[in-house]
C-alpha cells in the first residue's frame, strides 16, 4: 500500500498494559517486559460485543471489508507474471475473480462503494515518474457482479466513496513528490472538481450526510515529523478549512463528533472533537491508535499497540457516565485495524503476529 493513502503504524513502546478506570487515564509506566505466554491465532478477529467470544478468520484488510461486513476485496500478486483482484467471504471460501492483469501492472487498495455494487482500486503501473504519459497510479472502478472494469482517473490514490455511492473523493493530480490535489468525481466520469493546492494527502474519508470531505496532511509517522493538518472542504462551495492538528480523521456517522490522532515526539494521543470542544480520549508514549466509529449511535471503538506488541481494544462512547471500557485483555498481536458490524453487535479487527 502507498504509505501516504493508507494508514500504516510501526510498534513502539516502553510500558505493559493495564486495566483502565476512565478517560485519559495512564496505562502505567516502568513495567518489566511481559514473559513468555501463548500467542493467539493471527487473523481478522470478530469479536461479539455481548458474549466477548471471539472467531478468528484469515488476515485480511478491514478497509477492502464489504458493507454488510460479510466480504472482503483483495489484491494479490501470487507469481510475479499476472495480478488479481477478488472478493470472497471472511472464511476465505466463495472466492471470486474481478479483474485480472499482466504483471508489472497490479491492482490494490480496493474500497467498496456503499451500496456494495462496485469496487475501487488503484492500479499501480511501472514506469519513469515524470515523463510523457506516465501515470503510475490510476484510480479503476468494476462492478462487483463483474464485468470489464473502467478507467476513472489517470493520476490518483486511493479513493473514499460518498456515502450515496455516486461520488468519490480521491489524492488526484499527483506530482513526482507524491503531492497531490483533493479531487470529487462522479463514478460515472462527470463532474470532476479539483480543490485547492497540492499537499501531501494522508487520508480521505467523508461525512455523513456527504455534504464535506476530510482529509489530513503531512505524514508524521515517516519524513516529514510534523502533526498533520486535518481539513474539511465542502463539495458544494469548495470552501477548505483546518479543523485540527493530526492525522485519522473519522467523523461519527450523524457528524456530531470527531475523531483524530495526533502524535507529538513519543507521545500518540486520541482526541474527540463535539463542535469546538476538544477532549483527549486516551494518551500514551510509544504506543501506535487505530480507531473506527460504530454505524449506529456515537460509539468509537479503538485499539493501542506498545513494542512488545500487546494490543488492547476499547470502547469510548461519549453519551456515558463513564465513556472508557476496555472489551479484550492485554495480548500479544498487535492490532493493525478496526471496524464495526453494521448492526453494531460485533467488532473486528486485524490481530498481527508482528
Amino acid at each position: 500500500m502507498n504509505r501516504r493513502f493508507g494508514f500504516v503504524f510501526g510498534i513502539s513502546g516502553l510500558v505493559g498494559l493495564a486495566p483502565l478506570g476512565g478517560a485519559a487515564t495512564s496505562l502505567g509506566a516502568g513495567r518489566a517486559a511481559p514473559t513468555a505466554r501463548a500467542v493467539p491465532r493471527a487473523g481478522i478477529v470478530s469479536l461479539d460485543m455481548r458474549t466477548h467470544k471471539e472467531r478468528v478468520f484469515p488476515l485480511g484488510d478491514l478497509a477492502a471489508l464489504s458493507p454488510e461486513g460479510a466480504r472482503l476485496a483483495e489484491a494479490q500478486n501470487p507469481d510475479n507474471k499476472e495480478c488479481v483482484l477478488y472478493v470472497h467471504r471472511l472464511d476465505g471460501s466463495h472466492r471470486r475473480v474481478l479483474v485480472r492483469t499482466t504483471f508489472p501492472a497490479c491492482p490494490g487498495n480496493p474500497r467498496w462503494s456503499p451500496d456494495g455494487r462496485m469496487i475501487a482500486y488503484s492500479l499501480f503501473t511501472k514506469c519513469t515518474v515524470g515523463a510523457p504519459g506516465c501515470h503510475p497510479v490510476q484510480l479503476w472502478l468494476v462492478r462487483t457482479s463483474g464485468g470489464a472494469p473502467s478507467l476513472l482517473s489517470n493520476d490518483a490514490g486511493t479513493a473514499a466513496w460518498a456515502p450515496a455511492s455516486k461520488r468519490l473523493a480521491f489524492p488526484g493530480e499527483l506530482d513526482g513528490g507524491g503531492r497531490s490535489r483533493l479531487t470529487v468525481e462522479n463514478r460515472d466520469g462527470s463532474a470532476k472538481v479539483a480543490f485547492g493546492s497540492r499537499h501531501e494527502i494522508y487520508s480521505v474519508s467523508w461525512s455523513g450526510d456527504g455534504r464535506k470531505v476530510l482529509y489530513s496532511t503531512n505524514a508524521p509517522y515517516f519524513q516529514n515529523g510534523g502533526t498533520g493538518e486535518i481539513h474539511a472542504v465542502s463539495v458544494a462551495t469548495g470552501k477548505d478549512s483546518v479543523v485540527a492538528s493530526g492525522v485519522d480523521p473519522a467523523w461519527s456517522r450523524d457528524g456530531r463528533f470527531l475523531s483524530f490522532i495526533r502524535r507529538t515526539g513519543s507521545r500518540t494521543t486520541l482526541f474527540l472533537m463535539d463542535g469546538r470542544k476538544v477532549r483527549t480520549i486516551l494518551g500514551q508514549r510509544n504506543h501506535d491508535f487505530v480507531h473506527a466509529w460504530s454505524r449506529r449511535g456515537h460509539r468509537l471503538a479503538f485499539a493501542i499497540t506498545n513494542r512488545f506488541g500487546q494490543a488492547k481494544v476499547f470502547v469510548y462512547d461519549p453519551g456515558r457516565s463513564r465513556p472508557l471500557s476496555a472489551v479484550t485483555r492485554g495480548r500479544y498481536g498487535p492490532v493493525r485495524s478496526i471496524a464495526w458490524s453494521p448492526d453494531g453487535r460485533r467488532l473486528l479487527f486485524v490481530r498481527t503476529n508482528g
